[in-house]
């Protein structure tokens, strides 16, 4: 009888002295480890959010580079307008008059108006207008206006007044090198 007594008593001194003291601590230990787990995941998912915000920076950057593409700089200017000349030219129509006018500031970009007016059959001049929408360049025909002339009773052309632009991304041009200082 004695035996189990001691027994229960010295299990019951165990478990006050080491495992019902050690509760406070386990569960301050265990809140730790909560607040360490918590600051992982939410550091994992500022790391995904992170590798997102990246990935979606880089195809950003790849259109801006498309769109870059489809603007002509400064230098190419001319070249486009020689490209439409040529597809007038292509398409068997007369030019009136081809006056590119002077370009203005509009945001990131220059607008470059020119202004056209052809003389043609309407199914050449369709040709050419067609041809103009399928430049690498953007050149946006904002507004035609026709009118049928008559070269005899039985023979006429279109005499067609357009109104385009195409617009000039401005080159970035490097900084100039600063001077050592000394």
């Amino acid at each position: 009888g004695y035996g189990v007594l001691i027994a229960a008593a010295i299990i019951a001194v165990f478990y006050f002295m080491i495992i019902k003291n050690q509760g406070p601590a386990y569960d301050a230990e265990f809140k730790k480890l909560q607040d360490i787990t918590t600051k992982i995941n939410a550091a994992k998912m500022k790391e995904q959010e992170k590798e997102n915000v990246e990935r979606e920076i880089e195809v950003l950057k790849m259109k801006l580079e498309y769109a870059r593409e489809k603007l002509p700089t400064n230098e190419e200017i001319d070249k486009l307008l020689r490209e439409i000349h040529d597809i007038g030219l292509q398409a068997r129509i007369k030019f009136v008059h081809f006056l590119p006018g002077a370009q203005t500031k509009s945001g990131d970009y220059f607008n470059k108006p020119i202004d056209i007016k052809v003389v043609g059959p309407y199914h050449q001049v369709g040709i050419f207008l067609n041809k103009i929408g399928g430049l690498p360049r953007i050149v946006n025909v904002q507004s035609i206006s026709m009118r049928r002339v008559n070269i005899s009773e039985s023979q006429g052309v279109e005499e067609v007044s357009i109104k385009a632009f195409t617009y000039i991304y401005p080159e970035s041009k490097p900084a100039a090198p600063k001077p050592p200082q000394q």
